[in-house]
């Protein structure tokens, strides 16, 4: 594999461009089928049948907040492409302050946000509408975050707190007539390593929800049969969820569990459920033909209309680091809810040196596997020990380094 980097110092504004969706168009051929027990017959053909793992949906899709408010609540009420309209109310019993700057988060992106410079007061059983300019935020599920001190006015009692608001952002791309699910394949990034691959969730209301797991098919004679596997292919449960008319890009690496792709057709499979607003659950078997033409990954793929795109799959990289500490969002400058702090075993770039520290982040794409090459949680990964990682995509160089598109990690 080759270790060619991009290595870059930037505001995190920047790097969430660089880290944005991949897929832009692209065609699919996917056949939805309804799951019964666990087992979906592929509706191209009577002659077989792929038996798959139920979506257990005993995870939500982000880290639920967990704070004592006091009876303080963030409302979201209205998106403009200007601002945010909030309100918030004091019903505690005590006279707050609450901050003017805030934090937003999204599903496809890490965050933005400015810091609170000014408090201002709020008196018990108080509301006020709040307004928090924005710029070009695009479609998608995102969280408000805004700090509160309870008893400004006592220090020996007053204590900082966080209040939370969701939102979303429908993407007015999806046709008005496509109502389901969707899943297709962007041709120009597919590899014989992995694949980015688009989910439309169409649906006017209720979630989808998914997990790491698929499956690899190759079209022989016109049958379409499984790959062999040379990993394990017992994905933990880790369940992540869309809301209705949202769209969002999933990088699959699969060359840790199927190895490089030879040239023809293939497809792969994914399983999901849907779950409406009043709890029924329906399982759906989805899949999105490719064609592995035995090309070598291009750095970047640049389009008709003159744009250009940073392959996903460009310059894959492994090094080995010996496992610090496992570490929440708050050290956050990359999509995920849980990353690794590590210290570097072997450099990855001519300016690199042993014991550099980096933060690797989970994600969707990112499988873990243990020393005995069993996959395991991301949560699992135990301190100290020696694991080697693969990743692609920027490297932000602050201290520690941030890696955000970690793609493999294996326990030495």
């Amino acid at each position: 594999m080759r270790s060619k980097k991009i290595l870059i110092g930037i505001s995190y504004a920047a790097l969430c461009l660089a880290l944005m969706t991949f897929v832009s168009c692209g065609y699919v051929t996917y056949v939805p089928g309804y799951v019964n027990g666990g087992v979906s017959m592929d509706k191209t053909s009577d002659s077989y049948a792929h038996e798959t793992k139920p979506i257990v949906v005993d995870v939500p899709m982000t880290k639920e907040p967990s704070t004592e408010n006091f009876g303080v609540t963030l409302e979201f009420l209205e998106y403009t492409p200007q601002a945010l309209r909030l309100i918030i109310t004091n019903n505690s019993g005590y006279n707050i302050k609450y901050g003017s700057g805030y934090e937003i988060t999204g599903n496809q992106w890490g965050y933005a946000g400015v810091w609170d410079d000014d408090y201002y007061d709020l008196s018990t059983g108080e509301q006020r509408e709040i307004y928090i300019l924005i710029q070009d935020l695009r479609p998608g599920e995102f969280q408000l975050t805004k700090n509160i001190i309870i008893e400004p006015d006592n220090p020996g009692a007053a204590k900082t707190y966080s209040l939370y608001a969701k939102f979303a952002i429908e993407n007015t791309a999806i046709p008005p007539d496509e109502q389901g699910i969707t899943m297709i394949m962007e041709p120009d990034f597919t590899a014989p390593v992995g694949a980015t691959i688009e989910i439309t969730n169409g649906f006017e209301s209720g979630r989808i929800y998914f997990d790491k797991s698929y499956w690899l098919q190759r079209n022989t004679d016109g049958l379409w049969q499984d790959l062999p596997e040379i990993g394990s292919n017992n994905f933990p449960h880790n369940t992540r969820s869309l809301a209705s008319r949202q769209v969002l890009p999933l990088k699959i690496y699969w060359a840790w569990l199927y190895g490089e792709l030879t040239p023809g057709e293939y497809r792969i499979g994914k399983n999901f459920l849907y779950r409406t607003d009043d709890g029924e659950d329906s399982q759906y078997d989805l899949y999105a033909t490719f064609t592995i033409d035995g090309k070598s990954i291009p750095d970047q793929i640049i389009r008709d209309d003159g744009s250009s795109w940073l392959h996903p799959f460009s310059g894959i990289t492994t090094f080995r680091a010996e496992v610090t500490e496992l570490i929440d969002s708050d050290h956050r400058v990359s999509d995920g809810d849980i990353g690794l702090l590590v210290n570097s075993l072997t450099p990855f770039w001519e300016a690199g040196k042993i014991g550099d520290p980096f933060y690797i982040w989970d994600n969707l794409t990112v499988a873990v596997l243990d020393s005995n090459d069993e996959q395991i949680g991301f949560t699992d990964i135990p301190q100290d020990v020696i694991v080697d990682i693969t990743f692609s995509g920027p490297v932000l160089t602050t201290l520690p380094g941030q890696i955000g598109g970690a793609l493999l990690i294996q326990i030495v």
